[in-house]
């Protein structure tokens, strides 16, 4: 069993009653998982202790299977690894092209801005699933953690969601590769531009 990546982005923050409820929800899973733990929109008044706000005994309880942090990672390095076996993430637009370059697939939860366009995009593309009746930013109500567990569960063990988010991988890796099609139209971008100047 592979391990869940969980991150909001650098902008985004969850109530501190939602981030208990995804505590319940990681460690009901039973899955191993990194998760950048955000609790300002802030990051200069981001001064809470990770014990503080997740509670007493949680980091205890997962110790061995669960890492928290509050520190900046190269989030494009977590998605490559190939132990990622999932991604819970805001759905900002970067965190999906990430996403979808690695292969690894997406339990999208957008939180505002264009985020609901970018989970559109992650479930019409079959690279993960969309929660659309999970909580909105500013929404005065909680998703569970035994429903965010089950989820989680459901998608580690979904073989043809990670079958197609690899399949989106390669694509994408041939697309950006010499001679890929991303490649190509780029070249003939600048030489148009160089054309007209």
């Amino acid at each position: 069993m592979g391990v869940v990546y969980v991150a909001f982005g650098s902008r985004c923050a969850v109530s501190h009653e939602q981030i208990r409820e995804i505590a319940a929800g990681l460690e009901a899973s039973g899955s191993r998982f990194l998760w950048i733990l955000k609790t300002t929109v802030v990051d200069r008044d981001d001064d809470a202790g990770i014990r503080d706000v997740l509670g007493d005994g949680f980091l205890e309880r997962v110790r061995g299977r669960g890492v928290v942090t509050k520190a900046w990672v190269d989030q494009d390095a977590v998605l490559r690894d190939p132990a990622v076996g999932l991604f819970l993430s805001h759905s900002g637009w970067n965190s999906v092209i990430e996403a979808a370059t690695a292969g690894v697939p997406l339990l999208a939860w957008p939180r505002g801005g264009d985020h609901r366009v970018a989970a559109t995009v992650v479930a019409s593309s079959g690279v993960g699933v969309w929660m659309e009746q999970w909580s909105w930013d500013g929404e005065e109500w909680l998703v569970s953690g035994e429903e965010i567990g089950g989820k989680v569960k459901e998608m580690m063990a979904d073989a043809g969601v990670r079958e197609k988010a690899a399949k989106v991988g390669e694509e994408v890796a041939k697309a950006v590769a010499v001679g890929g099609t991303s490649h190509t139209g780029i070249l003939d971008f600048v030489a148009k531009l160089k054309a007209t100047t």
